[in-house]
């Protein structure tokens, strides 16, 4: 370990959190374990089936045609489990596609026709959605569901239709039951690979894989348990520890191919977002007993901090792919306490947003839109967001009642 490193975890002190981190890089050398092969029932070795899918669904909810004019439109009913916004060339269109809470059944509806319905695309059930993970541009997803006091994980790779001179037919869905209570799972920007966390005592394991569970092998370890994973960046994954207003927290990277983890960010309260080239981190700290929240954007390469104005909450934020240093985050319309968070996350309060953009170069924010006002919808307590791969079109799912919504951001 070098100089630079001890005298960074030095200045924590006595604070137990920090120093199993410190014992963890002493005897580790400061870098994680390299990769190692998995065998046995590791991640990705559960049984492969098919099922086929129809082109109706029995319940159904029809959606409620878009208003032409309105920024803001509704794509479903709740409850909805996820959603994410594909792309198609012929003809050229976005289409929403989402899967419901209840049972797990995904839909496509093209969001650029008025009047659209949705289209069936698998019917396989899987009841009490908790989690989902979209995956492959939206061809494949995993989703995790409670089955008792087990947290399953299942992958499905959804159907491609293959048209000849005389038929036309869809293949089926592919499901791949996945290992048992894994803990946090994130995708890579292809979403071709995962990392997930699989917690042991009061450690986590980090694995990355294939997009459907295969070929997992561990990527690195970490002596400490309650942990957020992300991966915002090609070569390079976000780790943070689980935010609690006061609490003291840490935020690193960890290198995709070799697992060796950098430490980037030490405060209490604190919760971080990475864009995706990894140049900038958005991060919010809640010291104890302070009436205020203190927003920075971290520079990676020369590791300053610069102050910012604007108090968006990062994990409610999405990041544009085209102007990397330019942030989309559900704002709040009104007051709310430096500990929102921890209230919000307990269902304990509700707050109605706006969608607002942020650029961390220019420091320049602007209002895309409002639900509930004059760009259309209803005021919103916003859970989710997802943009389409143009960006033209944003997403998002209510806090609440898990209703699906649309919004045009760049208008014909």
């Amino acid at each position: 370990m070098t100089n630079s490193k001890l005298i960074w975890w030095g200045g924590v002190g006595a604070i137990v959190i920090v120093a199993a981190v410190v014992l963890w890089f002493f005897f580790s050398g400061g870098n994680a374990e390299q990769s190692t092969n998995i065998t046995g029932s590791s991640f990705g070795s559960g049984s492969t089936v098919s099922v086929t899918n129809s082109e109706s669904d029995g319940d159904m909810v029809n959606n409620l045609p878009q208003s032409g004019g309105q920024v803001i439109f509704k794509i479903a009913d709740g409850p909805i489990a996820g959603a994410t916004l594909l792309e198609t060339t012929r003809p050229t269109s976005t289409v929403a596609r989402y899967m419901k809470q209840e049972n797990g059944h995904v839909f496509d509806l093209t969001v650029d026709t008025p009047g659209a319905i949705p289209k069936a695309v698998s019917n396989t059930t899987i009841p009490g959605i908790v989690k989902v993970l979209w995956l492959e541009r939206g061809s494949a997803l995993i989703a995790q569901y409670i089955d008792g006091v087990t947290v399953k994980t299942a992958y499905l790779g959804f159907p491609v239709s293959t048209t000849t001179a005389t038929s036309s037919t869809k293949k089926p869905v592919k499901i791949q039951f996945l290992s048992n209570n894994i803990a946090e799972l994130a995708a890579s920007p292809d979403g071709r690979s995962i990392v997930y966390l699989v917690r042991v005592g009061a450690s986590t394991d980090g694995y990355t894989a294939r997009s459907d569970g295969s070929g997992s092998k561990r990527l690195f370890s970490f002596p400490l348990s309650q942990t957020l994973i992300s991966w915002p960046s090609t070569n390079t994954l976000l780790l943070q520890t689980k935010s609690g207003a006061g609490v003291p927290g840490g935020v690193f990277s960890v290198n995709a191919q070799t697992g060796a983890i950098t430490p980037l960010v030490y405060a209490e309260g604190l919760t971080a977002t990475a864009n995706s080239s990894f140049s900038k981190v958005l991060y919010q700290t809640v010291r104890a007993g302070s009436p205020l929240r203190l927003t920075y954007a971290r520079d990676i390469k020369t590791s300053k901090d610069a102050g910012l104005s604007f108090d968006p909450f990062p994990e409610r934020c999405v990041w544009s792919a085209s102007a990397t240093t330019t942030a989309i985050c559900a704002i709040p319309l009104q007051y709310v306490p430096p500990n929102f968070l921890d209230l919000w996350h307990k269902g304990g309060t509700a707050v109605f947003d706006s969608l607002v953009s942020f650029d961390l170069l220019s420091g320049k924010s602007e209002i895309l839109a409002s639900p509930g006002g004059g760009d259309g919808g209803v005021t919103s307590n916003v859970a989710e967001m997802a943009l389409s791969p143009s960006e033209r079109y944003l997403s998002f799912i209510t806090r609440g009642d898990r209703a699906l919504w649309g919004v045009r951001l760049i208008q014909n």
